[in-house]
């Protein structure tokens, strides 16, 4: 229980409970025999120990079950080896101290006794605080998120759901870590390190609640999420690779939703409508010029580079894996940020530049920019 690692981080937290039956049903598949600190202290409060070894085997067996279900990379893991090391080096100075020479000191032994004691306490201390622990589920977001019939085809909701179901090739579903953050008792050092945690079940309670207004918005928070995992866990971990695995599919998600038209066809021109009426544009100097929806027939190569600039833009991939334009794809919700368009004269998203392009409304790769 007193065991730390060079920072003189606790190794025992995470040891002290069973990881929930509810939140982690795989780890109950997987492990035969899960047993915790919780459990064993209790024995010990209940004097069901007869001799050492039965206690040391408990133990053993709770860092095996760590080992065994956790990957050799992650925290969990190396704090169950060194658990081990311990277990096993403190079982052989128990061993040694009772059957050590009585030659010392009548001093000496009386300091040994009293330091013996004085552990004794501590320990039974421990012992009966950890076994009184409640199970851990004082989670506020452990609760099921439903998706609301009416909105089962909403784009929000299509979204969250193509993450939340995303599953390996053994059939597990990869957003499983990701629907609850880490307990704080466990893990208090995520909250030192990750400023805004998010998990998918926040996301889903506030997609409920209507709190977001746009696609992007809720692309926004699921990169938060995605983003705290690839910075608190190593990149060779499972855990970052199927933040990453994650991330892409989510991008492509939203790039499916919006539709956002990355080829030119002539299909478009030769639809058959009636024409469109004139329409008038204002030029980056301020000019006024009409085009007539047939403008671009004359002028193919600058549609298909107006496009091919677009797709380069929302394509673009950052090191860590995001791509940054798929927040601007839409422009934020007039009724959930009624301030932006008060600070803002021109708002402009991805979706109306496009819509433009179709529109014919641009007559140079500058206007684009501008917008």
């Amino acid at each position: 229980m007193t065991a730390a690692d060079d920072t003189n981080r606790p190794l025992h937290l995470v040891f002290q409970l069973l990881p929930s039956k509810k939140r982690y049903p795989k780890y109950y598949e997987v492990i035969d025999n899960p047993i915790d600190l919780r459990a064993i202290a209790r024995k010990i409060q209940e004097g069901k120990y007869t001799a050492l070894n039965e206690m040391e085997k408990d133990l053993l067996q709770m860092t095996r079950n760590a080992c065994t279900f956790n990957e050799p990379g992650s925290q969990i893991y190396k704090d169950a080896k060194a658990l081990r090391k311990i277990i096993l080096s403190k079982k052989i100075e128990v061993e040694h101290s009772k059957f050590s020479s009585g030659k010392t000191s009548e001093r000496i032994s009386k300091r040994r006794d009293l330091s013996r004691n004085k552990r004794l306490r501590v320990g039974q201390s421990l012992s009966a605080i950890t076994a009184a622990l409640k199970d851990d589920e004082d989670d506020s977001d452990d609760e099921m998120v439903d998706v609301p019939g009416e909105d089962a085809e909403n784009p929000k909701w299509q979204l969250y759901l193509a993450v939340k179901t995303a599953s390996n090739a053994q059939g597990q579903e990869l957003s499983e870590p990701f629907w609850n953050l880490p307990s704080k008792r466990y893990y208090p050092d995520y909250y030192k390190e990750i400023k805004n945690p998010l998990s998918l079940m926040q996301i889903g309670k506030k997609l409920k609640r209507g709190d977001y207004g746009t696609v992007s918005e809720v692309a926004g928070d699921m990169n938060i999420m995605f983003e705290n995992a690839k910075k608190y866990n190593r990149a060779d971990s499972r855990l970052y690779k199927d933040a990453v695995k994650l991330q892409k599919l989510m991008q492509s998600k939203v790039q499916e939703l919006l539709e956002f038209d990355h080829q030119y066809s002539d299909s478009e021109d030769d639809s058959g409508d009636e024409p469109a009426p004139p329409k008038t544009v204002v030029t980056s100097k301020g000019s006024t010029r009409c085009l007539t929806r047939g403008k671009y027939l004359d002028n193919i190569p600058l549609k298909r580079r107006l496009y091919s600039l677009c797709k380069c833009l929302i394509d673009y991939v950052c090191e860590d894996g995001r791509q940054p334009m798929l927040m601007f794809m839409e422009k934020p919700s007039k009724k959930l940020y009624p301030d932006y368009y008060k600070v803002i004269d021109q708002p402009i998203d991805m979706l109306t530049i496009e819509g433009n392009i179709k529109a014919e409304k641009y007559q140079s790769e500058e206007e684009v920019l501008n917008d």
